[in-house]
Parts: C-alpha cells; sequence; structure tokens
C-alpha cells in the first residue's frame, strides 16, 4: 500500500478538450478532498439543521476544484469566484458564485467530479508496477 498524497494538486484537461490544440485547451487544477471532505460527501450532504446542501457533485466541485485556465465565455476569461458569504464546506471552502458552475457543461461536472473523488485511488496499471 502507497500514502495518498493529501492535498496534492493536479492539472486536468476533459476528454472533450484533449484533441485541441494545447493553447486552447481548458485547464482545471484539481485539489484532493481531506478525509472530513470525503466524509461529508459520505453523509449524504446533510446539514446540521437537517437541510441538504446541493448535490454530490456540486459539492464535489466547490472543494475539489481549484483553479482554471483558459475558460472563456466568449472573450473574456471565466474566474472560479467564491461568494464570501456562501455555504462553508469542510476545510473552510466556501462555495462558488451563483451561476459560476453553470458555465461547465453537465458533462464536463460529471466528469471533473468523478476524478476529484479518485484522486489518490491507485490505479491497476499503478498497482501492477509497484
Amino acid at each position: 500500500m502507497q500514502a495518498v498524497q493529501k492535498f496534492a494538486e493536479f492539472d486536468y484537461v476533459c476528454l472533450c478538450d484533449r484533441d485541441l490544440p494545447e493553447a486552447q485547451q481548458t485547464v482545471w487544477t484539481l485539489k484532493s478532498l481531506t478525509v472530513e471532505q470525503e466524509a461529508f460527501l459520505d453523509d449524504n450532504i446533510q446539514g446540521a439543521n437537517g437541510l441538504k446542501y446541493g448535490t454530490n457533485i456540486l459539492s464535489v466541485l466547490n472543494m475539489g476544484l481549484h483553479k482554471v485556465r483558459n475558460f472563456k465565455d466568449g472573450k473574456k476569461d471565466v474566474k472560479l469566484e467564491r461568494d464570501k458569504d456562501g455555504f462553508e464546506y469542510p476545510g473552510r471552502i466556501r462555495a462558488f458564485k451563483e451561476g459560476v458552475l453553470d458555465k461547465v457543461a453537465i458533462q464536463e461536472r460529471r466528469e471533473l467530479a468523478a476524478k476529484i473523488r479518485n484522486i489518490g485511488v491507485i490505479e491497476e496499471e499503478d498497482a501492477k508496477n509497484s
């Protein structure tokens, strides 16, 4: 067994951009989730007051998306801005401002969330080479 690289960040390009020239690819910087964040997700996103705070994918993106480069809305770069008064996830991470994640297509939101949830999982090929 190998130790998980906690708080590791890495760049990721979604499948839909991989055939584009490198200068046109959107590059997402993803961050691994902490044990507390994983537990938060596993507990069905249930808050202390009994209210649910959104879906699993939304929560994963709020906690695991760190930065983005070359993500355009027309000619303008899209910023991953946090809502300073928004919901606070474990790790003192605030939710993104309303509408920020609406700019990401649903398929790519799902792909990014799956990649974030699987950071630290040893791939079968890696296991064979250990």
